[in-house]
């Protein structure tokens, strides 16, 4: 086995037990932070979506993207709201 996964001598059983809680926690954290930011990115993207297809078509066409390129709310935008999502939940 290697050295990295035997504690040094030096380490009480007590600081090896915090040190695994502590590396429990960080991982823990980040996969919950990964699902909820995950799940907020989708649900802002249906929001968004919800309020585009409700604004009148004028108020539209005010509402583009840099180069005068209309949104559209596609599967692509879905996934791209639930990867930056995801990886803003994790920081």
């Amino acid at each position: 086995m290697s050295r990295a996964f035997t504690p040094p001598e030096s380490l009480s059983q007590e600081n090896i037990r915090t040190i695994a809680d502590v590396r429990r926690s960080i991982w823990t954290s980040g996969f919950q932070g990964i699902v909820l930011g995950s799940a907020g990115g989708y649900f802002l993207h249906s929001l968004a979506r919800f309020v585009h297809n409700r604004l009148p078509d004028t108020s539209k066409l005010k509402i583009t993207a840099p180069g005068a390129i209309p949104i559209r709310f596609t599967r692509n935008t879905a996934w791209l709201s639930v990867m930056a999502g995801g990886g803003g939940g994790a920081v």
